[in-house]
């Protein structure tokens, strides 16, 4: 039982670290830290709490998530407190400290701030309820016994890697890196299709060779080069600083289509001449087949030439 508790809240602590970097803080760069942060509140209180619960048979559903709620924001209202705080603080255009204490927005943005650590502190009550009775319950199927803690310790210890390992994946400023910024990079400012017909990849493939050749771009084609394993294919290309496209696709002899993806990791509307010249020379190797994306992309693109699906 203690094992698959410190099972559970290995997977709370991965889960909570990710979302409160990426939805709290902004990049996903922060999750070690809270990860950190996260495994010692599991250490000194939430195991502690867990224990206190399942020894008067309390362990339910909701007092998981009420004692979760309560760890949560006992920790943000002692780690609020304890922070010094300035002579005086403004907030947009609310005055929060004033001659050294809290003015009334000052208390009610404390007060938020306690509730929103305490829902994401009752978010992660739930989250090792449901892991820990998962665990349970699959632990006395026949056919999985230990199977499944096994399992849920090895998903605990990769995402725990993953996470750490996350930093020295953003590492590398190079244009072909698209975590290097962040969730930033991620999202493209420009997504469309080429339909491809039977194995015509290798003639696409160098439609975008030539691209980047003349655009006087760095080209990383690296997973052409063994083609034993995957039929899957792609292209990245890019210039310091500015653009970057990527061009994903498959070497099958069927009809399948290469999909294009353009990023601006750092902003601006650079990417619309690049965007251009690029269908320019897609559509002159292959009339008519790019087509636009159905999404938020499309919205941002003032490209008339791209047609609709």
């Amino acid at each position: 039982m203690f094992l698959r508790a410190a099972v559970s809240f290995a997977l709370v602590a991965d889960a909570v670290a990710v979302f409160v970097a990426l939805a709290g803080l902004g990049n996903v760069a922060f999750a070690p830290f809270v990860l950190l942060v996260m495994g010692a509140v599991s250490i000194c209180l939430a195991m502690p709490t867990y224990s206190i619960l399942r020894r008067y048979r309390r362990e339910t559903w909701f007092s998981c998530i009420a004692a979760g709620f309560v760890v949560g924001a006992a920790v943000a209202a002692l780690v609020l407190l304890l922070l010094p705080m300035p002579d005086s603080e403004q907030i947009g255009r609310e005055v929060t400290v004033a001659g050294g204490g809290r003015t009334a927005a000052g208390w009610r943005m404390y007060a938020e701030t306690v509730g929103i650590v305490g829902g994401i502190g009752a978010g992660a009550g739930g989250i090792f309820w449901a892991a820990l009775r998962l665990l349970e319950r699959a632990g006395r199927w026949p056919r999985l016994g230990r199977f499944s803690l096994t399992t849920g310790t090895s998903l605990a210890v990769a995402a725990s890697w993953i996470i750490f390992a996350l930093p020295s994946l953003m590492a590398d400023r190079s244009c072909h890196n698209l975590f290097r910024d962040g969730q930033d990079s991620i999202g493209p400012v420009l997504f469309f299709t080429v339909e491809l017909e039977g194995s015509e990849w290798p003639r696409f493939q160098s439609v975008a060779e030539g691209f980047a050749s003349a655009e006087g771009w760095a080209l990383d084609g690296s997973n052409n080069k063994d083609k034993a394993f995957s039929n899957r294919r792609f292209v990245n290309v890019c210039v310091e600083p500015g653009t970057q496209i990527l061009f994903d696709g498959s070497d099958v002899p069927r009809p399948t289509r290469a999909e294009v993806s353009v990023f601006q990791p750092q902003g601006g509307d650079s990417w619309q001449g690049v965007a251009g010249r690029l269908l320019a020379s897609i559509e002159a190797g292959f009339p008519g087949r790019p087509r636009r994306s159905l999404g938020d992309t499309e919205a941002q693109t003032s490209l008339a030439v791209l047609p609709p699906p």
